[in-house]
């Protein structure tokens, strides 16, 4: 008896919608590069799923949707039921599932492709891998760094990626649509909800006022469902500042390295989280923010290089008083630190004795007297931006500490600045008590190419 073989639908139990249907046609036509910004509750992540769904039947390979955060990832795809109770991972058809792991999220199907869901607050953990297909779900916040980490393996690998998302301010994903939209490689598309027509005229209505009774004003609205690029990001710290300091011309290549005076470098301390380092020079009244750099997992060698090969002359490295005990793992790493870079002066500040919530009003204070250059510190202005306190919509207010997230060590880093210059004598007197570098000092933990740094430069 010959078995009947039959037909399974890929994706499974998706129809869609008629402003969906370009962002298909686009894939079957070949498109590589997707740019999609949509309302809220427009069905941005199913569309996305659908377009997995037929590459892994047809390519063999790893495919990442990535979320801002993984446990966001959890909540609005992997565990998500629709509206019509729907499980929205069934739209890849479960016939095809080989493996399901819910502790990493991961499906496996029968040809072998996979579709693992992370964030990329953690994409240290792809990094290194070979995908053939990304989905950014939630683009705006994400950290844009994230995107050069894996862009050139997806070209080499004749892979996609698709970058979907709602405004969140004028930040980096409004730099992207605008070069996207411009871009004959990308297919860029821009939805409203008047677009879509998801919503009736009464309905749209009544969710605008909805809005106005919660927030005060329809802004979140023209943001939410609207894609305006205008409207204040909930909770932005610094925004306001950085906005002004563009306006007053605060931000251009006019604030660029001055020979004449003596740079300061102010650091944020990490290992699994980045390092962050700003450099600045003093001149008159101005704090000139001349150069930023970023880095993660590396170690005090690559600081110490990094420092040493700027042609800059150093008054001094400003370091927070506790920032090196854990993150480089050799013990009184803020010490040696400071020991190991040749300079005049490697106090540190006791961020300690100061609120978080003290430390920005500081850093607000202290804004216009800032000058950026736009050359070099284009990360740092997208942190700055970026940074930001999580609104909880059923207290009506802000949490007391900002969200911990890619924008957050940069933020750190410039209040470490700030506190330094209005409390110049918390400084000095949270210097650390100077010590002699050894071998017993450094400490087999550091590694032996670092230890052969040290003895090489300090003669040990």
């Amino acid at each position: 008896m010959i078995e009947k073989k039959r037909q399974i639908d890929i994706p499974y139990n998706f129809i869609p919608k008629f402003y969906q249907l370009p962002i298909l046609e686009a894939f079957d036509n070949g498109f590589k590069n997707f740019d999609i910004v949509m309302h809220r509750r427009s069905g941005k992540d199913k569309v996305c799923l659908a377009i997995l769904a037929k590459a892994m039947a047809t390519r063999k390979g790893a495919y990442y949707y990535i979320f801002p955060e993984f446990n966001q990832g959890r909540k609005a795809l992997w565990d998500n039921i629709d509206g019509d109770e729907f499980r929205t991972l069934k739209h890849i058809p479960e016939e095809l599932w080989s493996n399901v792991n819910n502790h990493e999220m991961k499906l496996t199907i029968k040809n072998g492709s996979y579709l693992q869901v992370i964030g990329s607050n953690n994409i240290d953990s792809i990094v290194g891998s070979n995908p053939v297909g990304l989905v950014y779900s939630e683009w705006s916040l994400q950290d844009p760094k994230v995107k050069g980490y894996l862009e050139p393996i997806i070209k080499q690998n004749g892979g996609f990626q698709i970058f979907n998302y709602t405004p969140r301010g004028n930040n980096h994903a409004r730099k992207f649509h605008e070069i996207a939209e411009n871009d004959p490689n990308w297919f860029s598309i821009f939805r409203t909800a008047v677009d879509t027509q998801e919503f009736n005229s009464e309905e749209l209505e009544k969710i605008r006022m909805d809005y106005v009774k919660q927030y005060g004003s329809d802004a979140l609205f023209n943001q939410e469902y609207l894609c305006s690029f205008d409207t204040p990001v909930l909770g932005a710290i610094y925004l306001d500042q950085v906005n002004e300091a563009d306006t007053q011309k605060r931000i251009s290549t006019n604030w660029q390295w001055d020979k004449k005076y003596p740079v300061n470098t102010d650091w944020d301390l990490g290992f699994t989280d980045p390092t962050c380092i700003v450099f600045s020079q003093n001149i008159g009244n101005d704090i000139r923010i001349i150069d930023y750099y970023e880095n993660v997992h590396k170690d005090l060698k690559h600081y110490i290089e990094l420092i040493e090969s700027k042609p800059y002359k150093y008054r001094g490295h400003f370091l927070p008083h506790d920032g090196g005990n854990d993150s480089f793992a050799i013990g009184k790493s803020t010490v040696s630190l400071a020991n190991m870079i040749k300079t005049q002066s490697t106090p540190y500040i006791s961020m300690d004795k100061f609120p978080i919530d003290s430390g920005i009003e500081v850093v607000k204070s202290f804004f216009y007297r800032f000058h950026f250059n736009s050359l070099t510190t284009q990360r740092l202005i997208e942190g700055l931006k970026a940074y930001k306190s999580e609104y909880v919509a059923k207290y009506e207010t802000y949490k007391s500490k900002p969200v911990h997230d890619w924008s957050s060590h940069i933020a750190d880093a410039l209040r470490g600045l700030a506190l330094r210059t209005k409390y110049p004598k918390d400084v000095e007197e949270g210097g650390f008590e100077e010590q002699e570098v050894t071998k017993d000092f450094i400490g087999s933990e550091m590694g032996e190419d670092v230890l052969k740094y040290v003895e090489a430069e300090y003669k040990i």
